[in-house]
């Protein structure tokens, strides 16, 4: 958020590095809101909601796909 560079890249692997990333990432965020700024949370076009978890949500997917006539790649030929 502020105009210094980025001095750890988005390939940092080392758990320190990520650590002091993410603080950086948190001090920007509350200094963006002290300014009295606000952060929207976008709602995306995602089937995956929170009231399902990800096995009923596999689940309909695949049901889905039987009704559409689609197969498994590893499913055998008909």
């Amino acid at each position: 958020m502020s105009d210094r560079p980025t001095p750890v890249s988005i390939h940092a692997t080392s758990i320190a590095a990520k650590e002091a990333e993410r603080q950086r990432l948190a001090a920007d965020v509350e200094a963006f809101r002290q300014r009295g700024n606000t952060i929207e949370v976008l709602t995306g076009n995602t089937e995956l909601r929170e009231d399902r978890d990800f096995r009923e949500f596999a689940h309909q997917l695949a049901q889905r796909n039987r009704k559409a006539g689609r197969r498994r790649a590893s499913a055998a030929p008909a």
